[in-house]
């Protein structure tokens, strides 16, 4: 059932990505191309699949969509749990197409293919957005879609007004960020993951 659940969001979803795949396929590589780096490109991969982590909380409270839930005998438990592996699997296939659009787009742009930076990429990006879901989804379940969107940036807007609000955070090496295995950030990203489904269960209506 919670199966059934994850391809309903999937049919949910597919009239919406369109333009989704477009941003992923055409203008993400072309940017690396004309950047001659594939850091955009990621960064265009990530964007496209939080976006889509947004998009059945957004067509079930803009269409009516619970009555597509309605017809499936599920538990409120049930349709939390299906929502998350949705989003497990929505992750697992973008860190998917980045290793797949690099592998294209690097020899092109005359960079070297090295595995073990793919993967320490791919692994990032996956934690990227396992915390941004793990963030988001609570406040989409407690506050609806529409109310909860402004509030779940603010996060993100409150990161970049950091060097201006707090001058000396400058002075922090961030390179030592980047020496901690990505190992680290994906399964910090999956505690929070974790404990926002527990809260999700808690809030849903």
């Amino acid at each position: 059932m919670i199966y059934q659940l994850m391809r309903l969001d999937m049919r949910l979803i597919k009239p919406y990505m369109k333009s989704t795949m477009l941003l992923l396929f055409v203008a993400g590589p072309l940017f690396a191309i004309g950047m001659k780096s594939t850091a955009m490109m990621v960064m265009y991969i990530a964007l496209c699949a939080i976006m889509s982590l947004g998009y059945p909380f957004t067509i079930i409270e803009k269409k009516n969509g619970n009555l597509l839930y309605g017809v499936l005998p599920v538990s409120k438990e049930q349709a939390v749990t299906g929502r998350y592996l949705f989003i497990i699997a929505i992750t697992v296939a973008a860190a998917l197409i980045m290793v797949a659009l690099s592998l294209i787009v690097l020899p092109i742009i005359g960079q070297a293919i090295s595995l073990g930076t793919l993967l320490n990429e791919a692994l990032f990006l996956i934690a990227g957005i396992l915390l941004v879901a793990a963030f988001q989804v609570p406040l989409f379940y407690k506050l609806g879609f529409d109310k909860a969107k402004l509030w779940s940036y603010l996060p993100f807007g409150f990161i970049a007004l950091i060097p201006i609000l707090f001058p000396s955070v400058e002075a922090f090496d961030f390179s030592i960020l980047l020496k901690i295995s990505p190992i680290c950030y994906v399964l910090a990203a999956g505690i929070l993951l974790f404990v926002s489904y527990i809260i999700s269960r808690k809030v849903a209506k």
